[in-house]
């Protein structure tokens, strides 16, 4: 779905550079490997001759070994930002309790909602989660956030929302037969909208 989170962009364009490098040399390999299929197919080969054995100098291989290598480092190093980033919620974060049961969201005013996380625009939210049951994980698409929540264990994720409106919260690790049914959503207002909410939670 369209991004809608601070993360979503950043992850969005480390996908596509990877996958879109991984097609393209997916492609010229396919293509090449045609050509000499073609070029050295059998029926227009005197079986008495033997094609000439070819190798690849030294200078050319280590040339292509260091573009290889210097992709997948420079891929490993922006995701490695991006996890750190995601990680490390900041200090002025809003901090909610998650419990997996479904989902259960217990707010810094006392107040408790069931399978809906009312957050505000614009402004950082830290979940800190645990499971009671089994390993669950809490994956809202449209925000680029996943992880693990486990039993007896407290683990934390956090994002900041752009745009008010609803997105689904899902499961994504597959913890029983309610599976499937496990979902939620993720409730973005204004933030004049989530104060005048907090003030009418019972």
């Amino acid at each position: 779905p369209p991004g809608a989170s601070t993360f979503a962009d950043d992850v969005d364009t480390l996908h596509a550079l990877v996958i879109g490098v991984a097609m393209l040399g997916a492609t010229a390999v396919a293509l090449v490997s045609l050509f000499l299929l073609r070029r050295y197919r059998a029926s227009d080969r005197d079986p008495t001759i033997s094609v000439p054995r070819w190798a690849m100098p030294a200078r050319l291989e280590a040339v292509l070994v260091g573009i290889v290598s210097a992709s997948f480092l420079g891929w490993w190093l922006m995701g490695v930002r991006q996890y750190d980033r995601m990680r490390d919620p900041p200090g002025d974060a809003i901090q909610i309790y998650v419990v997996a049961k479904q989902w259960m969201f217990d707010y810094p005013n006392g107040q408790t909602q069931a399978d809906v996380l009312t957050v505000p625009a614009g402004r950082p939210v830290s979940l800190v989660m645990t499971s009671r049951d089994v390993i669950h994980s809490l994956f809202v698409p449209a925000f680029r956030v996943k992880y693990d929540v486990l039993p007896d264990r407290f683990t934390t994720i956090w994002f900041q929302a752009t745009e008010p409106g609803e997105y689904p919260i899902l499961c994504a690790e597959f913890c029983g037969t309610g599976h499937s049914t496990m979902r939620g959503t993720v409730r973005v207002l204004d933030p004049a909208d989530y104060e005048a909410w907090l003030e009418q939670a019972p």
